[in-house]
């Protein structure tokens, strides 16, 4: 009687939570239809309690002529809430797929990008006690393509403060408002994140086996051909303020399209202000800008 009274009550949260998520869901795509002039529908929404999730499934996003632009079949949602500062958020994009219709333009999109299928994410974990900030950024295109990228910041609090403040407005702003961004909105955010002290950052592109391919319907759209472009990338890398070895690893990427891995750990207490006005007094020196950013680039 015990468990089926639970059941019963936690059936009952759970309908209450899914309503009141499509609620918010609802509010946040009205504004994100308004600022960037499209339509986005979806099938469902489901509340997970015990992992703090959203799951939205069968969503479509259409232009201002109604037509399908593109298709995802779950998009999930972890760690946001509107009345604080979330540590750790998530977004994931699973199985979207282009509308070929909508992006038949030749200079738009390579057909290979047209008939593949996309996996995405996005997450941000933030440490209060420490200021500590990690992003993270991926992406793949099914046997094509895919890129990792993270970056990690000290002293974020004053930016995580005015990224929240800034998502709480846009929640709470009447949907048929045009002043989605206010100058000073975003000039404190702008202050914010010039205070940010980087301290790691890293790329990976790793072809899942069309790369190649896919670069050359690229290279075709701009009116230019393999021999070409390698031509041009030699030209700008080697002009580049780079160490030999550095310029080696790019080159042989653009040879083998295989795998290229940029990492940075960067000096404790810069922010982007002082961290570029060392970097310049470092021009002309790429031994020593390479060693002052622990730099490794690596390519096939």
């Amino acid at each position: 009687m015990v468990i089926g009274a639970g059941l019963v009550t936690y059936g009952a949260v759970q309908h209450f939570a899914n309503q009141e998520a499509e609620e918010a869901l609802k509010r946040q795509l009205s504004l994100i239809e308004l600022q960037e002039q499209i339509e986005i529908d979806y099938a469902s929404v489901d509340v997970h309690l015990l992992s703090d999730k959203i799951s939205v499934r069968g969503l479509e996003v259409k232009n201002t002529a109604h037509q399908k632009m593109a298709s995802v079949e779950l998009m999930s949602l972890q760690g946001f809430h509107p009345d604080e500062v979330s540590e750790f958020t998530e977004v994931r994009l699973n199985g979207m797929r282009l509308n070929k219709e909508a992006w038949q333009h030749p200079a738009t999109f390579p057909p290979l990008l047209l008939g593949s299928r996309f996996d995405f994410a996005f997450a941000m974990a933030y440490e209060p006690d420490s200021g500590a900030l990690e992003i993270k950024l991926g992406m793949e295109a099914k046997k094509i393509v895919s890129m990792a990228m993270s970056a990690n910041f000290n002293n974020s609090t004053s930016f995580m403060e005015a990224y929240h403040a800034r998502r709480q407005q846009r929640l709470q702003m009447d949907t048929q408002s045009n002043a989605l961004n206010s100058p000073s909105d975003s000039g404190r955010i702008s202050d914010a994140w010039m205070q940010l002290e980087p301290r790691a950052f890293m790329l990976e592109v790793n072809s899942l086996g069309q790369l190649s391919d896919l670069l050359d319907q690229h290279l075709k759209n701009q009116g230019l051909d393999r021999e070409a472009f390698k031509q041009m990338f030699t030209e700008q890398v080697y002009s580049a303020d780079s160490t030999q070895k550095v310029k080696d690893a790019l080159l042989a990427f653009a040879e083998g399209l295989q795998r290229l891995h940029i990492s940075a750990q960067l000096p404790e207490g810069m922010n982007f202000p002082s961290l570029t006005t060392r970097l310049n007094e470092l021009y002309g020196q790429p031994e020593a800008a390479a060693d002052f950013l622990n730099l490794k680039v690596e390519g096939s």
